[in-house]
């Protein structure tokens, strides 16, 4: 893994630099989230490969582009906290990414490296997953609590919407898509997507619950999603391989 591929690790440090410049200046990042995401940028680059490093870039692009959807009408919102959407921080970052690099650490033991691919690609696809559905979905004008499907505001923790939900498969399946690449039979495609979306609906559960009774934050929320993806995925891996 570490500097198996010079050239690859050259790339991905260039590749590092402008998407801190391009989050620098669409202010998509706090400085301490810039920061961050150029940390966790390296472990994966260096702990896994380029590859490892593109399919969390691809995270990064597509979850700031969702970002911006719907900007203004977010911004109305007022009983949400614009923190809470623009100018994320290092610990948001992190919380999303932290999964992704304990498991990348296992490229460095004797573990089969399949299935280390496959817990990355689940955690990477339920955050992904998670975070398009929140970003699209709060756009959406009619909201369920995924616990009893009673009409609640957009941007309620554990709310869920058709628009969220479509926006959700399509983030877990985004990175499913990059099974293929791994060099993966097409079916994990389907198993990347299902765990990502599987982690996703467990978020939904979290913040429901836990989050809203404030025994968990966000960030917690977003560690148990990914974690829980990586399991699922690694089972029907075991399971089905």
């Amino acid at each position: 893994m570490l500097m198996e591929d010079p050239k690859g690790f050259v790339i991905g440090i260039v590749l590092i630099g402008i998407m801190a410049i391009l989050m620098y200046f669409t202010k998509a990042l706090t400085l301490d989230g810039i920061v961050a995401s150029i940390v966790m940028g390296l472990a994966i680059l260096i702990l896994s490969n380029l590859l490892g490093f593109l399919t969390l870039l691809l995270f990064l692009i597509l979850g700031t582009l969702a970002t911006f959807v719907g900007k203004s009408r977010k911004k109305s919102l007022e009983h949400l906290d614009a923190k809470d959407l623009f100018g994320r921080s290092a610990y948001n970052v992190m919380s999303n990414g932290i999964v992704a690099v304990i498991i990348s650490s296992l490229y460095l033991l004797e573990v089969e490296r399949r299935l280390v691919d496959i817990a990355y690609l689940a955690s990477i696809s339920a955050v992904l997953a998670d975070t398009l559905g929140s970003e699209i979905g709060i756009l959406s004008d009619k909201v369920y609590l995924v616990t009893n499907f009673k009409r609640v505001p957009p941007g309620t923790n554990g709310g869920i919407s058709v628009l969220g939900t479509i926006a959700t498969f399509l983030g877990s399946f985004a990175i499913g898509l990059m099974a293929l690449l791994y060099g993966f039979h097409s079916i994990c495609v389907l198993l990347i997507t299902f765990s990502g979306f599987a982690g996703a609906f467990i978020d939904s559960l979290l913040g429901a619950t836990l989050e809203a009774k404030g025994l968990l934050d966000k960030g917690g929320v977003n560690i148990l999603c990914s974690a829980s993806a990586a399991g699922i995925a690694v089972m029907l891996f075991i399971i089905l391989f």
